[in-house]
């Protein structure tokens, strides 16, 4: 006789079959809404991450996260992760079929819109799903089909600017690396905060150097403890000698010339890094709220992004003015989004569903 025991594999299974079900009874009574009464649709997201598997040949796979967005009979939006799939390459034409296949899989024919990053590849992707998905009840032929996510594009302004401050960057995330590396030596940092009466609910945290948002949290929390890194560089002899070795993990910096095995750690940062930190974490800030408000997913977003993005415009030349000298290089290299209101009729090749949105 064989008892079955429920593991977690198994309960995580169930789970996901259970919530399939549930989302594709939800979809059925979307697209038998759409067909009666012409007035309900389904809008997508569609973002391609790259993951670096864990196998012998360490290939580089790119997966696709397919989300469904729509409103319920109660008028409630809601949303749901459909499929989260390997894409084989970033090809247009790659990337359209495996959407199409998904939406097939669903049986979903009445998309509004589908919001992908900001990339030629998912441009194509988008031109492909327009020519093989016009279904009985494909919205107005496709015409408002392609959204680009704004967010992504945000992000894609933040990426330069920290490009150009990276020098900074790089020392202050070494220097936390250093602290966070051993047990050891984040008692020794603790011991100087309190030598120093640095009160915060956070202490030092390292980034992912590909993630924005993180980088802008680490520097943020960090900056409050300058002079305690200056203690340590002080007392703490094992610190000035880490500066002095070679790092052999390869591209530990964001900038290309650094990168590189066998490169000498750069750092400890200085009295100038930590001010130039300062000055762009409050860049920072506007960019991360902003993404914030565009990234919720319980709430609409599609009338908020002008508005958003003409407010993070005023607010950059706002703190611009109030800079010194010392930021000119700053001011120089960091992009703004300018939009101006008389521009609303003139942007171009944007979904023209966004005009009334706005």
């Amino acid at each position: 006789m064989f008892l079955f025991i429920p593991t977690d594999n198994n309960k995580i299974l169930e789970h996901m079959e259970q919530e399939g079900n549930n989302a594709e009874s939800n979809l059925e009574k979307s697209n038998t809404a759409s067909s009666d009464s012409k007035g309900n649709s389904v809008s997508s997201t569609a973002p391609i991450p790259k993951r670096k598997s864990e196998d012998n040949h360490s290939r580089n796979l790119n997966y696709m996260c397919l989300t469904a967005h729509w409103i319920d009979d109660s008028w409630k939006l809601q949303k749901r992760i459909l499929n989260f799939v390997v894409v084989e390459n970033h090809k247009g034409a790659t990337i359209g079929r495996v959407i199409e296949e998904c939406l097939v899989e669903w049986n979903i024919e009445d998309i509004l819109t589908l919001t992908v990053d900001n990339a030629s590849s998912n441009d194509l992707a988008i031109d492909y799903l327009k020519r093989n998905t016009k279904w009985k009840r494909s919205i107005l032929d496709n015409r408002f089909l392609h959204v680009r996510c704004c967010a992504h594009i945000v992000n894609l302004i933040v990426k330069d600017g920290l490009n150009e401050q990276s020098k900074c960057i790089v020392r202050i995330r070494n220097a936390i690396k250093y602290v966070r590396s051993y047990p050891s030596r984040f008692r020794i940092f603790k011991k100087c905060v309190d030598m120093e009466k640095i009160e915060s609910k956070h202490l030092v945290s390292l980034d992912i150097d590909t993630r924005w948002n993180l980088t802008y949290l680490m520097l943020e929390h960090a900056e409050k403890f300058e002079w305690v890194f200056k203690r340590l560089e002080r007392e703490d002899n094992a610190y000035a000698l880490y500066f002095d070795s070679y790092d052999d993990v390869e591209d530990f910096v964001d900038n290309e010339k650094w990168r590189g095995r066998g490169k000498k750690i750069i750092g400890p940062p200085s009295f100038q890094d930590w001010t130039d930190a300062r000055h762009f974490v409050k860049f920072l800030k506007l960019f991360y709220s902003v993404t914030l408000k565009m990234s919720g997913s319980s709430y609409v977003t599609s009338n908020a992004f002008f508005h958003e993005l003409h407010a993070l415009n005023d607010l950059y030349y706002h703190y611009l003015e109030l800079y010194d000298s010392h930021t000119s290089q700053v001011r120089s290299d960091t992009p703004s989004p300018t939009i101006q209101d008389s521009e609303v009729d003139e942007l171009g090749d944007v979904n023209e569903a966004y005009k009334v949105g706005i």
